[in-house]
């Protein structure tokens, strides 16, 4: 009996010193010796660092590159965010530069088919072509948007207004005002006007990105090719 009791004593003081000595394990691994990364991709370099300024990991930048991240906010993070790292671990990060924009060429003027390959070989893609009749060859490239030597990214769709057989020689200016100016843009296209210059303001109590006045007021007669200027809210 002596004995029995003696061996569940002992069984009972290794099990509480395993325990111990576990629980001490896990405190001393998680807490004093690993750590888990954290998520700074999309952060400001500079916050960045402030972030990690009195943490137990360190920033270190591998390189700074074009992305569709904004400049300056990292876009790429290695450990990635939530790996479990040792104290001192260096996280190589990659800055953006922002997008590579490049200049759009002026196509205008010239025949669609020329147009398309002179962008191409630029290296936009094509977007949409919306037509107008105006007294020119059909065919020939009114505008572009983006506007030519506009800086845009080098993935953006660029799209034609292309001149067809003349119709008529006059339009009537569609309403616009309370438009996206998307909608505004394909309606003027539709009425054979061509958007013109488009800038911005800000009105109480109206919602942002809409048409609040044109250039031209609504149902006034005017040119087919008449350029159109919008002010929109913000």
């Amino acid at each position: 009996m002596k004995k029995t009791l003696l061996v569940i004593v002992l069984l009972f003081s290794i099990s509480l010193s395993i325990f111990f000595t576990g629980n001490l394990i896990l405190r001393e691994y998680f807490n004093k010796e690993y750590y888990y990364t954290p998520d700074l991709v999309n952060i400001n370099i500079n916050d960045a660092k402030n972030l990690v300024k009195n943490s137990p990991v360190r920033i270190l930048e591998a390189s700074e590159e074009f992305s569709q991240s904004k400049a300056g906010d990292i876009f790429l993070q290695e450990p990635h965010a939530g790996t479990i790292v040792k104290k001192d671990r260096i996280i190589r990060v990659w800055v953006s530069k922002g997008t590579q924009d490049k200049t759009l060429p002026d196509v205008s003027g010239l025949n669609y088919l020329d147009a398309k390959s002179i962008i191409e070989s630029h290296g936009f893609p094509i977007g949409k072509t919306s037509t107008v009749s105006l007294n020119l060859p059909v065919g020939t490239v009114i505008a572009t948007d983006p506007s030519p030597n506009s800086l845009a990214p080098k993935d953006v769709a660029v799209n034609f207004l292309v001149n067809k057989e003349s119709t008529s020689s006059s339009t009537r200016m569609p309403d616009l005002i309370g438009l996206s100016l998307s909608d505004s843009r394909f309606i003027l296209s539709d009425n054979s006007l061509i958007l013109g210059q488009v800038t911005y303001e800000k009105y109480e109590g109206i919602d942002p990105g809409v048409v609040v006045e044109t250039s031209v007021e609504p149902n006034e007669i005017l040119a087919t090719g008449s350029s159109i200027n919008l002010k929109i809210s913000k």
